[in-house]
């Protein structure tokens, strides 16, 4: 199937771009919703990855235009894939026209499956989809799955990727002005990018602080220690992704 992945942090799509591919999928990426729309309107798009929190038009607005085109591409299949999977979420997804929602981290497996229940009819020469019963890419031991998936040279890049991702996420808390109740919506907006890295990376110690942020940024709470925290274990993070990039260092 020809899909579109929808999101603004570049490590994010290389990953669902890896996944998909590995499943002989042929895959375009967008980084923002206007991107999006350019692509779909061109036509031959079969479903639309979606993520939910981008800078310029959210996914669920994108959505919303999406289903507002003429057929077929107001009609093409839209899965939400994100960090964002409280049942509120979910149910905004629904309302604003997607058909499907899978929670970060991506795993193979689910995602295959998430998109085998979007009923998308590919064309008659599409290769046939080969789902292993078992996927270790996500998980525990990402880094070491990354490389028995897709060999050291891509997993090399979205490592990369990857750790140039936290590492503007660490140099962008790196601001006191952030823990003034003004900046609360950047603050939620940065919390969220480490969170969707964390989660894709099998980081649970930063998943978990960087989630506490973002809901501390949005409740008003106090939010000075929990990002001094998640810069620091931001970067922990990119000295680990560093090792594995230059193991002899």
């Amino acid at each position: 199937m020809r899909l579109l992945v929808v999101d603004d942090i570049a490590a994010n799509r290389e990953v669902a771009r890896a996944l998909l591919r590995a499943d002989g999928h042929v895959v375009e990426t967008a980084s923002g919703a206007i991107e999006a729309l350019r692509l779909i309107e061109a036509g031959g798009v079969d479903a639309v990855l979606m993520d939910l929190q981008m800078p310029d038009i959210d996914g669920l607005e994108a959505t919303r235009r999406i289903r507002a085109l003429p057929a077929p591409m107001g009609k093409v299949p839209i899965l939400a894939v994100t960090a964002s999977a409280l049942p509120e979420q979910i149910d905004a997804c629904r309302e604003a026209g997607m058909d499907g929602h899978l929670a970060k981290p991506i795993e193979r497996h689910a995602l295959a499956r998430a998109l085998a229940e979007l009923r998308i009819a590919p064309a008659p020469d599409a290769p046939r989809i080969v789902i292993p019963a078992v996927s270790t890419l996500l998980g525990m031991d990402v880094l070491d799955g990354l490389r028995r998936e897709l060999g050291d040279a891509e997993a090399d890049a979205i490592i990369a990727e990857f750790r140039a991702e936290l590492e503007e996420v660490r140099a962008l808390l790196d601001n006191p002005a952030l823990d003034t109740p003004a900046s609360a919506p950047q603050l939620r907006q940065i919390a969220h990018r480490a969170l969707g890295a964390a989660r894709n990376l099998g980081a649970a110690s930063l998943a978990e602080k960087s989630h506490a942020l973002e809901v501390a940024a949005r409740d008003g709470q106090p939010v000075v220690l929990l990002r001094a925290l998640v810069m620091a274990l931001a970067a922990e993070t990119v000295e680990a992704l560093e090792a594995q990039l230059n193991p002899a260092l």
